[in-house]
């Protein structure tokens, strides 16, 4: 039961990240829609903590850091967003590439 348990909260999670990167990869890519991009990684972030409030028990750790994992796309939707600019500026793009680092680091927290 426990491990069953597991795994579908682990693939959920993984899945559902999965589809945002998708769709933020499409929207940017192909239609340009940074707004677009938004209206999907918004309730996807807030999908993923009512999965994690509901599966976690609360109050285990002092420092909640699995809150951490689903803002790993808003922080990809940002850098993302920085990225598809219509000009170049490297301050700009120096911002953009920490926050992909960014979005690692907590990706593997």
């Amino acid at each position: 039961d426990v491990y069953a348990r597991l795994s579908i909260f682990l693939a959920f999670m993984h899945l559902t990240h999965c589809w945002t990167y998708q769709h933020l990869g499409h929207l940017l890519c192909e239609n340009r829609a940074i707004l677009a991009a938004g209206c999907v990684v918004m309730p996807t972030c807030v999908l993923q903590q009512i999965i994690l409030t509901l599966d976690i028990m609360p109050g285990q750790t002092d420092i909640p850091l699995q809150r951490l994992g689903p803002m790993a796309q808003i922080v990809a939707w940002i850098a993302m967003g920085i990225e598809y600019q219509p000009y170049y500026n490297p301050g700009q793009a120096v911002i953009g590439y920490l926050l992909v680092y960014v979005c690692y680091a907590i990706h593997i927290i």
